[in-house]
């Protein structure tokens, strides 16, 4: 069983150091997650907002989670205590917008931030 802890969840299509302000500072760890932990992790959340710009990648994570979230073209800043998951294609189609995505096009991560000492 995956908790969330009643934490903020912020899901992103990518990962990237402009997440953070002081990106040498920080220290993270990746793990894989199921879609079924996916759903676990947020079934009761309070607070889930997606960042994921595409579409059809969008309304496969709605479909997962069980509820909607609207393609996102903001940019995600980390605030200590978030909780990120990043779901990313498993072969990108670079220059084309896939008009579909089935759970077998995605690999999923829960990332495990900390800032060193």
């Amino acid at each position: 069983m995956v908790t969330n802890q009643n934490r903020p969840i912020r899901i992103t299509n990518a990962f990237a150091t402009s997440m953070f302000k002081n990106p040498e500072r920080m220290v993270v760890e990746f793990r894989r997650l199921t879609p079924q932990q996916l759903r676990e992790l947020t079934e009761s959340a309070v607070d889930v907002i997606s960042y994921i710009r595409h579409p059809a990648t969008a309304n496969l994570v709605s479909n997962i989670v069980g509820r909607v979230l609207e393609p996102n073209n903001s940019n995600y800043i980390y605030r200590d205590g978030d909780i990120v998951v990043i779901v990313t294609l498993v072969a990108p189609q670079r220059g084309q917008e896939a008009t579909s995505v089935r759970e077998e096009d995605i690999v999923i991560y829960q990332a495990t931030i900390r800032e060193l000492e």
